[in-house]
């Protein structure tokens, strides 16, 4: 994306990656959760790596109760 850099960018779940990224402009940083299989950010703008693995484990927990899971989702154990 045009006005960014990703600094950082690793796999947290099969679902989800995270990223910390830092505008060009600002040269803010901040953590976002990517879906791993469109690449597309789910959420952004988050303060750091934890806030964003308390995320990504969320969905997962839900994932896991829905009968079937989420809809595209890699079941995790």
């Amino acid at each position: 994306m045009i006005g960014r850099e990703i600094l950082f960018d690793e796999e947290a779940s099969p679902n989800y990656r995270l990223r910390e990224v830092k505008r060009r402009r600002t040269a803010e940083t901040s953590w976002e959760v990517v879906e791993a299989a469109s690449e597309t950010t789910v959420v952004g703008g988050l303060a750091d790596r934890e806030e964003a693995l308390r995320i990504v484990r969320a969905w997962e927990r839900l994932s896991q109760r829905l009968e079937g899971g989420l809809a595209g989702h890699v079941l995790v154990h």
